[in-house]
């Protein structure tokens, strides 16, 4: 029998990341650690939005994370930035600082909109980590183009509209 949320887990890490097939399973307090440390970053302006939060959470089980990682965003705390900076020392973390930070822009940026706040924590944290402010302006302007390649994608493909398009997609 197929295991389904295994293909679906490669084909996402294939799709986005480029990789031939997904990373063993992770140990849980890893990816848990990884979860914290975008969910805090998006709390840069004082507030988790409940797109960003909604995100946060499809995005990881998108990624295969465990149901426990994943539940626990529904009443996961935001954490101060040296606690952030703390976390990603962590075994594999330690090489994931641009992925952190290219996944909390995009987590900020659900609600269409990506704070100062939001920013500021973004650069704070890349601080802490190492990664220069050119690769994270770069990031942001990965981001930005994905963003309205997307909404060229969409008119594209559903130039009469669709009933599931999202309200920001519809003319």
């Amino acid at each position: 029998m197929t295991d389904h949320r295994a293909l679906s887990v490669g084909f996402m890490y294939r799709t986005h990341f480029g990789f031939d097939s997904a990373p063993p399973k992770t140990n849980p307090e890893v990816v848990n650690s990884m979860a914290k440390a975008v969910f805090s970053i998006i709390n840069g302006d004082g507030k988790i939005t409940p797109r960003e939060r909604a995100w946060v959470k499809g995005y990881f089980a998108t990624k295969g994370f465990g149901d426990e990682v994943v539940d626990s965003i529904d009443s996961m705390q935001p954490l101060p930035v040296d606690e952030i900076v703390a976390l990603m020392a962590e075994s594999i973390l330690r090489f994931g600082a641009n992925v952190l930070l290219y996944d909390a822009i995009r987590a900020a940026s659900a609600d269409r909109e990506y704070p100062a706040g939001e920013h500021t924590t973004v650069m704070q944290v890349a601080a802490a980590l190492g990664v220069s402010t050119k690769t994270v302006a770069a990031i942001e302007k990965l981001v930005q183009e994905e963003q309205e390649l997307l909404t060229r994608r969409v008119a594209l493909l559903f130039p009469h509209g669709h009933p599931n398009l999202a309200d920001r997609y519809r003319r």
